[in-house]
């Protein structure tokens, strides 16, 4: 791995969650870069010091967790204690996608029962306000990965996208859309944890998120 590398892959990443137009899968992380524009950089000293703490992969993986966290993240700042603290609290999450989606339904499944709610009521569009289920993840009650995998097994995010056109509603679908594919589900396995824990119905309709 050289500086260059580590400065493209930083660069790619950066733009995927950045730039709706590119895909860093479509274009396996690749740019129109130069080692030129490279060279000219006052802060070029951090990717040689960033290619010798990282492999390739390890580096994608540090990038994605904290440009999902904050996609305006300065590569100085993926040098920090603070970003490694990020990526090791996303790769327990990764590496465990499966049991902490079922630990986060048994929270969710908590907090209806403590609070009247039904499953349904998770994604009603009222006044068009954002629904629960966006609530809590905008507030980090439940986690990004959570609400990417009940959205990969309910379809309700272009519902939800054809009702709220509000800034922040937009700014967090297209983070959903962009950290999606970085995720490895297990669709089946969390479909079965979500009906055994959440739903009464034999199969979740999801014309009911557009329910006002």
């Amino acid at each position: 791995m050289s500086p260059y590398e580590a400065f493209e892959i930083y660069v790619a990443v950066k733009t995927h969650f950045n730039n709706p137009n590119y895909d860093f899968h479509k274009f396996n992380g690749k740019t129109n870069l130069t080692t030129n524009s490279f060279e000219n950089r006052e802060d070029k000293s951090f990717f040689y010091k960033i290619c010798k703490k990282y492999s390739r992969s390890k580096m994608i993986d540090l990038f994605v967790a904290n440009f999902v966290d904050n996609p305006g993240l300065w590569i100085g700042d993926l040098l920090d204690e603070s970003a490694e603290e990020v990526y090791t609290e996303w790769q327990k999450r990764i590496e465990s996608l499966t049991y902490h989606f079922s630990e986060e339904c048994s929270g969710l499944l908590e907090w209806m029962n403590t609070n009247g709610f039904e499953f349904n009521d998770l994604f009603r569009i009222k006044d068009f306000d954002h629904p629960i289920i966006v609530k809590m993840a905008l507030q980090r009650v439940i986690s990004l990965e959570t609400f990417v995998i009940l959205n990969n097994i309910l379809g309700f995010g272009n519902v939800f996208d054809k009702r709220l056109s509000d800034v922040i509603w937009k700014n967090f679908w297209q983070k959903i859309k962009k950290y999606s594919p970085f995720l490895h589900i297990d669709r089946e396995k969390c479909r079965k944890i979500l009906r055994d824990k959440m739903v009464k119905e034999p199969k979740y309709a999801t014309t009911n998120c557009s329910r006002s």
